[in-house]
């Protein structure tokens, strides 16, 4: 018999493996930086990834829109304090009758930029 813990831990590992995530910045944080760090999960069998950035939900009004094959994006330009942004990723799958095939979007996430408080003149 298999102890329940290893089952549960083995579950956790299996859905944690096949299902990849956006990891930063995280749905609906808040940063105070203009220099932004994207950061998602592998997904298997992808040979690179779709990468957009936006002002817009519906990302008509993309900033960024490239193709990387690294996990990570550090985005530099068009950063705005007090501003939301939109990013999103999609794996691209080999493919043998063309360069690849781009895979459904991984998800969605909201960002904002804030200025951050140093301090006060009282």
């Amino acid at each position: 018999m298999i102890p329940i813990r290893y089952l549960f831990f083995s579950l956790f590992l299996l859905f944690s493996i096949i299902k990849a995530d956006l990891l930063k910045p995280y749905d609906g944080q808040s940063i105070s930086y203009v220099h932004v760090l994207f950061e998602w999960d592998q997904e298997p069998d992808a040979i690179m990834y779709h990468i957009q950035l936006s002002t817009s939900s519906s990302f008509t009004n993309n900033l960024l829109d490239m193709n990387t094959s690294k996990l990570i994006h550090i985005y530099k330009d068009d950063i705005n304090w007090n501003d939301t942004y939109y990013w999103r990723v999609r794996p691209l799958y080999d493919c043998d009758d063309c360069d690849y095939i781009y895979g459904d979007w991984i998800s969605t996430h909201d960002f904002s930029i804030t200025n951050r408080i140093t301090g006060s003149n009282r």
